[in-house]
């Protein structure tokens, strides 16, 4: 999925010509504490920042008068929605621009519209058994774990790989389409994989969508 896909047309760029002020109201009013600034040309000039704003000498001098120190995280229309996810996770921000090749402001995709969609990977989406593996990097081959997986009957229908550091441990979490996996954990241990954890329950599945929803609702307060 592309990232022009995901823009959120509701989230207007400020001009620089725009007043502090305006900006702050627009923050509040689309609760974010982040918005794209676009010149004339509708060119990034970057994010502004609600403390930037709020320590503003004068609110009624333009965005441009201010000189503000921009934040220079945005992204290329043609990336992807992990491309995003891991701007927000690095920066911190709450909108990140988009911009197309020539460099002109396409739209923005705010934390929660990225995290809505998200929401919809089949790894979180679809139910099943999840399975977390440690092994050293040098070791990682996801075709072997698939393969393993399918011996039993099994399907693989998600994984992400975590690191710790600079340790040469990674953490390969995968996500099994059923929940009956006794027979897949077994065949893990026999090939001497470390499984550090796994959940088979839809009941726990359940509770992890529950807190999801919760989580979204709290966000679209």
């Amino acid at each position: 999925m592309y990232l022009n896909e995901l823009i959120n047309d509701d989230l207007p760029p400020l001009r620089d010509t725009d007043s502090v002020d305006k900006a702050m109201a627009w923050m509040d009013e689309f609760k974010v504490s982040h918005l794209p600034v676009i010149d004339s040309n509708r060119k990034l000039l970057g994010l502004v920042t609600e403390d930037d704003l709020m320590d503003a000498e004068n609110p009624d001098s333009s965005i441009a008068a201010a000189n503000f120190r921009y934040n220079m995280a945005f992204l290329n229309q043609n990336n992807h929605l992990l491309d995003v996810i891991n701007i927000f996770a690095e920066t911190n921000t709450t909108v990140v621009p988009i911009i197309d090749d020539k460099e002109a402001y396409q739209g923005c995709i705010s934390y929660i519209s990225a995290i809505k969609e998200l929401g919809k990977i089949s790894f979180f989406k679809d139910r099943g058994g999840i399975i977390s593996l440690q092994l050293n990097l040098h070791d990682y081959t996801l075709t072997q774990i698939a393969n393993i997986v399918e011996q039993n009957g099994a399907r693989v229908m998600g994984s992400y790989v975590r690191t710790f550091g600079d340790s040469t441990k990674i953490e390969v979490t995968i996500k099994i389409n059923r929940y009956e996996i006794r027979d897949v954990l077994q065949t893990f241990e026999r090939y001497d994989y470390v499984v550090t954890s796994y959940f088979d329950n839809s009941e726990y599945e359940e509770s992890l969508r529950d807190r999801y929803d919760q989580f979204m609702n709290y966000l679209n307060t």
